[in-house]
């Protein structure tokens, strides 16, 4: 990750197939896990 955000920063993009695993399960861990969290609070202000 600390690789990718120097190259981001140097201006090199796009992601690298090494990356991409990585993120792809970070994302859905975030997801699954964190975001969902709010799903109680936000249900009981009505937002479904």
């Amino acid at each position: 990750m600390l690789k990718f955000q120097k190259d981001f920063q140097a201006g090199k993009p796009g992601v690298t197939t090494s990356l991409m695993p990585f993120l792809q399960k970070w994302l859905c861990n975030h997801i699954m896990q964190t975001d969902k969290k709010y799903g109680p609070f936000l249900n009981e202000k009505g937002i479904h």
